[in-house]
């Protein structure tokens, strides 16, 4: 596998969101993401896309790939119409907890619910429920004020949208 500092390099060479890195292990593969920054624990983009240049140029015959990640075993395969699904691994909600005050004023509004998802090295994980599609699209949060990482949602607004999600990893 390619050295942290080594892929910290080209991540930023490559100036993406996230850029992925992975190597034979077996029957499957090993798979990391760097940003231009820091290393990253999950990134679903860049696993479809690492599933897609696998299942469509490196091993076409393969029906799908298993990744081992630092988020555990990401699985993707070929669905019948021809695109790739992919499952992630489960967070559970560990329970409502009332919203701190100063995460609030980070997040720059107020949700419905607050929960804490779980903790990842070191990180604190929230999820926070509000009131409107509209509400999460409006968040501007103050990344030097978050006291976690926040994944804010809603029920969707459109007949055709059944909810929303951001995710703001500061502290990842």
């Amino acid at each position: 596998m390619v050295a942290r500092r080594d892929a910290a390099a080209i991540a930023l060479e490559n100036n993406l969101s996230e850029t992925a890195f992975f190597v034979p292990a077996g029957p499957d593969f090993h798979l990391r993401w760097f940003t231009p920054a820091v290393e990253v624990n999950l990134c679903g983009h860049a696993t479809l896309a690492t599933a897609s240049v696998i299942l469509e140029r490196l091993e076409p015959e393969r029906p799908g790939v298993a990744f081992e990640t630092q988020s555990g075993t990401l699985t993707v395969r070929r669905s019948g119409d021809g695109r790739l699904t992919m499952d992630f691994p489960a967070w559970p909600v560990t329970g409502q907890v009332d919203p701190d005050p100063a995460l609030m004023r980070a997040m720059g509004g107020e949700p419905l619910a607050a929960y804490a998802v779980r903790e990842q090295h070191g990180a604190p994980y929230y999820l926070l429920h509000y009131g409107s599609q509209a509400e999460v699209a409006a968040l501007r949060p103050d990344f030097g004020a978050l006291t976690g990482n926040v994944i804010a949602t809603a029920e969707g607004d459109a007949r055709d949208v059944d909810f929303v999600s951001r995710f703001f990893a500061p502290l990842s």
